[in-house]
């Protein structure tokens, strides 16, 4: 028994020894202890010393000691890019410096700063032929970490006249990957500007894993950030800014928690948080904006656009009251073929172009504003332009301005009269979900438009899925949508709404069939509207199924009150299923070149005859 004691006792103890002998983990349950063996930092000339691990980082203590920091990563970066260092005072730089190719260590600032932090040359990364020109404290950041550090008086920007789409700003990197942590840093003033893309704190965010995601937390941004406001086809130059990162690129997974921007961000696609997002699977929570942002094309309070296959969740985010989002007075004719539609939404501009976007428990408080003219524009209170998006417990509370005359293209339709609404702008396609969210009746608009507390309009486009507009309680608005139609001839599109209780209803069908759901909503006026192009015809099928609807009205004319005008030939049917109508109210028909007969149930309606029919099924 002496003897196996004995044996335990020995090897705790060896145990123990091997705690004590290792630099830079922890042997069995034991705590860390300081490393020790030769002063790396002493050899290397750096003022505080350090041995360069985790427990022991090599201190930087003045500007002496930062570059000589940047140039040891720059000259000899394979060698001590892992390496960890500590910032031990706040360091002022009186000149430009060279960024750091790829940094994988970890740098702490300790509550410290840098100012006059201004780049010279920049740093080339990638591969011949695809390079990225970077400048920023580090072109490439790899499973690196970045804490605790403040900047002052940034100047960042490339020579006036530079083009092209592989040009990066930042203050912190150019491009980070592979798990990246930036924690707690803060950009306090100064001016960062790329032709392409800049950010506040990053420019790009690439690679990383679900298991092991680039994250951003705990961060801020109040510099300028800008980018070009014009592109087009030859330059390649999109110009997007960022106030945290301008981009997450296709295949990286990024998480984005707890920062903020009070900087202007200005560009041709512009985010108070991030710029684009082209990342499939992205998280950004608990931030906010408070700042200006322009942007020529994009423009949003937490994200300007999820560019094709972008999906991912904003979720407790908001859009602060001093804020101002919104649109240069016009650059259509500078884009030259590109992507020309104007977007702003208080939390974004654009979701689901290319997969799913949920967006949780967010607000806007800002201003919105469109300043364009003769281009097509939708604002929403909390997305500008939203397809295959969840829009979950989020309000807008915040001013809308669409004072720009509308846009009238080459066959003579006028755009922007219903892509102005209280929570997404212009909706597309079969499969949206607007749950608890609405808006303010707080809009300006100009003469002629119409507004939607919820939506500005909602168009399937042909889908077959369903649009979800549910509330768990009743929820009363004097005008929901702007209109809700179906552009295609194909497809059975579904409208699901629940707990509405609304004035007036209005939809619009040019072509094919259309299906709502009503069970549980009251609508006072359910309004049917001839929108029609012209020299267009429109034939299909509305189906109504449950709710309690006061009246049915019909338009066909461009009455003052619909707000809609009316072209072409109209043939409509009506099926209800059990509704409880109260009144049927057919609104005189005026300004048609045919005469008119109306059919409901069977029974005329009206003396004329002519080629367009409507007719309500029991």
């Amino acid at each position: 028994m002496r003897k196996s004691l004995f044996s335990v006792v020995c090897f705790f103890l060896v145990l123990l020894t091997l705690t004590v002998s290792c630099q830079q983990r922890t042997v069995g349950f034991f705590p860390p202890f300081p490393p020790q063996g030769d002063d790396l930092g002493d050899e290397l000339g750096f003022s505080g010393g350090g041995a360069g691990t985790s427990y022991d980082p090599i201190r930087i203590r003045t500007a002496d000691d930062f570059t000589r920091f940047l140039s040891l990563l720059d000259d000899e970066g394979t060698e001590y890019a892992s390496l960890s260092f500590a910032l031990e005072d706040d360091v002022v730089l009186s000149a430009p410096v060279n960024p750091v190719a790829a940094f994988s260590g970890t740098l702490d600032g300790n509550g410290h700063s840098i100012s006059g932090l201004r780049i010279d040359t920049p740093a080339v990364i990638g591969d011949p032929g695809d390079e990225d020109y970077c400048k920023a404290l580090f072109a490439e950041l790899k499973g690196a970490e970045i804490r605790n550090l403040d900047f002052e008086d940034v100047d960042i920007s490339f020579p006036e006249g530079t083009t092209g789409t592989n040009y990066f700003s930042s203050v912190v990197a150019g491009v980070i990957s592979d798990g990246t942590v930036i924690d707690n840093v803060n950009v306090n003033s100064g001016t960062v500007s790329s032709p392409a893309r800049a950010g506040g704190l990053v420019a790009r965010v690439k690679g990383g894993s679900s298991a092991e995601p680039n994250i951003i937390s705990n961060s801020s941004n109040a510099a300028s950030v800008s980018s070009a406001i014009a592109g087009n086809d030859e330059g390649k130059t999109y110009g997007t800014a960022g106030g945290i990162v301008s981009n997450l690129a296709k295949g990286s997974f990024s998480e984005i928690e707890n920062c903020h921007n009070t900087g202007d961000i200005e560009g041709y696609c512009s985010g108070g948080i991030v710029g684009d997002i082209q990342s499939e699977d992205s998280l950004i929570s608990s931030s906010s904006n408070n700042g200006h942002v322009r942007g020529t094309v994009f423009a949003g309070g937490i994200v300007a656009d999820y560019w094709y296959g972008g999906a991912g969740t904003i979720k407790d985010c908001h859009n602060l009251s001093a804020s101002v989002i919104e649109s240069y007075k016009s650059y259509y004719p500078a884009n030259d073929g590109m992507y020309g539609d104007v977007n702003i939404g208080g939390i974004a501009g654009v979701t689901g172009l290319g997969d799913k976007v949920t967006i949780s428990d967010c607000t806007n408080e800002g201003t919105l504003r469109n300043n364009a003219d003769d281009i097509l524009v939708s604002i929403g209170g909390i997305v500008g332009t939203a397809s295959q998006t969840e829009i979950i417990d989020s309000q807008s509370s915040g001013h809308i301005e669409n004072n720009a005359s509308p846009y009238t293209d080459d066959r003579g339709r006028i755009r922007n009269r219903w892509t102005t609404g209280g929570v997404i702008g212009w909706g597309k396609g079969a499969e949206l979900t607007i749950q608890d969210s609405y808006g303010n009746d707080d809009a300006d608009l100009y003469d002629g438009f119409v507004y939607g507390e919820i939506a500005g309009s909602i168009n399937t486009q042909g889908g077959s899925g369903t649009n979800r507009i549910v509330f768990e309680s009743i929820h009363e608005t004097a005008r929901p949508f702007g209109y809700i139609h179906n552009s295609s001839d194909s497809g059975e599109p579904v409208f699901e709404i629940k707990g509405l209780k609304a004035e007036k209803l209005y939809h619009a069908l040019n072509r094919g069939e259309m299906i709502f759901d009503l069970d549980g909503s009251e609508i006072e006026n359910m309004c049917l509207v001839n929108y029609l192009d012209d020299g267009d015809s429109s034939f299909g099928t509305v189906a109504i199924n449950g709710g309690d609807i006061g009246t049915l009205v019909v338009y066909a004319d461009a009455t003052e009150d619909s707000g809609y005008p009316s072209f072409g030939e109209w043939e409509m049917k009506y099926i209800l299923t059990g509704i409880d109508a109260v009144d049927w109210n057919i609104v005189p028909f005026e300004n048609l070149a045919s005469s008119v007969a109306v059919t409901i149930n069977g029974e005329k309606c009206g003396s004329a005859t002519g080629t367009w029919t409507a007719e309500v099924a029991p």
